[in-house]
């Protein structure tokens, strides 16, 4: 149980993260609304949906980033590994993917966009994860290759 218990920061990153992404995500709406709204021709397979689909991945990955930082920063003696990350996860993909379900339509630009904004938030954090994981298994065999010349 104890063992448990040292998980506790990272599910309460995982919260923060969620309602970051909400607040994030609601105050970009309305700019993002104003900018679709001075397109002249906007209609379901405009390329300015692509434009919405970078921009959502974007603050996804920038904002799992930022947390998964500092998490790590701040909760030193916790662990932080795969169990760590996915209870960071969980909050954002339960909303991402239970009560805001994408329609996985991709018809369209527009109902692409809304999937592919809600898959990649389901996913941001393990990406940003194994990125890291990645970045620091490559800084190891670097540092192993320096040492044997």
């Amino acid at each position: 149980m104890r063992h448990l218990l040292g998980y506790l920061p990272a599910l309460v990153c995982g919260l923060l993260l969620a309602q970051l992404s909400l607040i994030i995500l609601g105050i970009t709406a309305g700019y993002m609304l104003a900018y679709l709204e001075t397109v002249a021709g906007f209609h379901a397979n405009s390329l300015e949906n692509i434009v919405l689909i970078v921009h959502d991945v974007m603050v996804a990955l920038l904002l799992a980033s930022a947390v998964l930082l500092l998490y790590s920063k701040l909760f030193k003696r916790y662990p932080n590994n795969w169990l760590s990350a996915v209870l960071m996860q969980l909050p954002l993909a339960y909303i991402s993917l239970r009560v805001i379900p994408p329609s996985f339509d991709f018809s369209t630009l527009f109902t692409a966009a809304q999937s592919i904004a809600a898959i990649s938030s389901a996913c941001a954090m393990l990406v940003v994860f194994a990125v890291a994981q990645w970045g620091k298994l490559d800084s190891k065999t670097a540092s192993r290759g320096d040492e044997s010349e």
